[in-house]
Formats: structure tokens, C-alpha cells, sequence
């Protein structure tokens, strides 16, 4: 059986991003980025640290901690962790996994809340059932687009009425945007973002915390504009070692009549390949309210991946 061990806080910035840079899909949760954003706009702080194999990094992982409360007890949670540099064995996975587990739980006072990167198979969750995880939250669902492959192949995969959409979306003659960080646009951007979410309901990072991330993350920004300047569609996609994750979007209701949804995200799929972007992460499905998001997600023709569930 194979173990590890962890160094802690032993990194600054530019090492953590050169390691994070040799993870083959990675997540916005464990950037330093996100970790220095959460430290900024809540009480939670970064922990972040290596996983050694005798000695050598084989992978990575940031939690994060806070004192509750007068400081009797200290809260730790794991989110889409840890990330790995080359393909690890499911066991070897789950191995680490149970270490933090055990790890943040020493003590009576800590309480540790974690949704490992894995995805919901039987052997893992056979594994979390022996240990006696107790599940307390759905794991994370998305689609991931494999952008390594040629842009035809990416065509050939969506699904009919997808691309029948992006036909007549092309058709209108749209004017596809790359907003470039100097015009300025990325608060009007969280504006309509935050509208849209108190609109329709739907739970996401709030204004504060978007505008500390998107200050530190590099992102891609699109939009499609009508032929009079008007804004039909706009995407914010965070890129992140070799992966981006669709993060933020917004479509007024020409821009859907106009199919520039489907314009945006095609246009968006092919600037992400001329940047060597492997993996496109669609930014979750199967949320409350959006059924119609997730069928939009799922007809580019990528490949559903789920994790585990949050545990305790």
C-alpha cells in the first residue's frame, strides 16, 4: 500500500502556479488565485500544500480554515481536491483523501467538510461507505469539452439541434467580441452577471468575491454584439493551467432569438484552442431552476463528469 505525506505552506505564488501547471484537468478551487480571493472576502483562510511520494511531488491540494466559535474550534473544507500531476491509481487517490480526512479531524474540535476530486464510482464510493463518510451534499456534475481535439471533430460532436442553432446563429452575422482587460468592461460584466442570478434565482460567488478573483485570474473575455453595438450575449471563461471553466455569462432576450448564445460559445471553444487550452469545463449542470442551461451545456457533445459527494 502506498502513503504519502504533506508539506504545508511551503510555496509561494509562481511555484504553486508551476505546479499547477503540470496538472492535466484542473479547477478554479484550487488556484491561488481562488484561495487568496476567499481570504479577502470571507473569514476563511488558504491552506495549500504538496503530496509527497517518498519524497517527490505527485500532487497538490488547498484547503481552507477558519476559527469558529472564540476560536474553541477550527472548521477546514476541501473543495474539488486534491489534483494530481500524472495519472494516479483510484486507490492512491482515496489513500490521500482518507490522510486529509484524518489529518483535519484530529482533535474533537475540528470539523472538516470535503468533495474530493474523483469522480462517483463504485470503487470510491464503496471506499467513502467502508470508511464511514457521511454524506452531506450532491457531489459536482459538468460537461468537459476535450479541446485537444480538431476543430471538426468538436463540430461532428455537437448535437443536432446545437449546431443547427449555431448554423443560424452564424447566419445573422453577429460581431463577435474578444474584450481585451484594458477596455475596462469586467465590472459591467459582474453587474448584469449578479442581476441575472437574483433574476432567475440561482446561487453563485457574489460581486465582492468576483471582482477579487477576476483581479488575479486570467480569464477569456467574448461577446456578441448586434449590428447597431447592442450586447446580445457575453462569456467569462477562467483559464487555468491547461484547463478553462465557463464562469460567468449572460444572454438578453434578442440575443437568444438571435442564437448568439451558441455563436459566443463556438467563438469562445476556438479562441481557447488557439491558447493550447486542453479542456473546456462547462461550469456545472443539473442546478435547481436550469434545466434549460443544462441541456444548452450538454448539446456541445462533451463528455459528463461527475464527483464524488461533499463529506463529513
Amino acid at each position: 500500500m502506498t502513503y504519502f505525506t504533506f508539506s504545508w505552506d511551503n510555496l509561494d505564488q509562481a511555484d504553486w502556479e508551476k505546479y499547477f501547471n503540470k496538472v492535466a484537468f484542473s479547477n478554479l478551487f484550487q488556484t491561488w488565485a481562488y484561495g487568496a480571493a476567499t481570504a479577502e472576502t470571507s473569514s476563511f483562510l488558504p491552506k495549500r500544500g504538496l503530496i509527497l511520494r517518498k519524497d517527490k511531488p505527485v500532487g497538490m491540494v488547498q484547503l481552507f480554515t477558519r476559527p469558529r466559535f472564540f476560536q474553541q474550534f477550527m472548521q477546514h473544507k476541501l473543495i474539488r481536491g486534491p489534483l494530481w500531476f500524472n495519472e494516479t491509481n483510484s486507490i492512491d487517490q482515496m489513500i490521500a483523501i482518507d490522510m486529509l480526512h484524518q489529518d483535519c479531524r484530529t482533535g474533537w474540535r475540528n470539523m472538516y467538510s470535503f468533495l474530493p476530486e474523483c469522480r462517483d464510482e463504485v470503487p470510491h464510493l464503496t471506499f467513502c461507505k467502508n470508511k464511514n463518510f457521511i454524506k452531506i451534499k450532491p457531489g459536482y456534475a459538468t460537461v468537459v469539452l476535450d479541446l485537444s481535439q480538431p476543430e471538426e471533430t468538436l463540430h461532428k460532436n455537437l448535437r443536432p439541434t446545437w449546431r443547427h442553432s449555431l448554423q443560424k446563429g452564424l447566419k445573422n452575422k453577429l460581431h463577435i467580441c474578444d474584450v481585451k482587460p484594458t477596455e475596462n468592461k469586467t465590472a459591467e460584466a459582474i453587474h448584469r452577471f449578479c442581476a441575472l442570478k437574483k433574476r432567475k434565482y440561482f446561487t453563485g460567488p457574489n460581486a465582492p468575491f468576483l471582482e477579487a478573483f477576476l483581479i488575479r485570474q486570467p480569464f477569456l473575455h467574448m461577446q456578441v454584439q448586434h449590428e447597431d453595438s447592442s450586447l446580445l450575449a457575453e462569456g467569462i471563461f477562467m483559464v487555468h493551467g491547461t484547463t478553462a471553466t465557463y464562469y460567468m455569462a449572460y444572454t438578453s432576450p434578442q440575443g437568444r432569438v438571435l442564437f448568439a448564445n451558441h455563436v459566443l460559445l463556438w467563438s469562445a471553444v476556438q479562441k481557447l484552442k488557439e491558447k493550447k487550452i486542453n479542456y473546456l469545463d462547462m461550469g456545472g449542470i443539473e442546478m435547481p431552476r436550469s434545466k434549460g442551461l443544462t441541456s444548452f451545456k450538454k448539446g456541445m457533445g462533451g463528455i459528463t463528469f461527475n464527483t464524488l459527494p461533499t463529506y463529513v
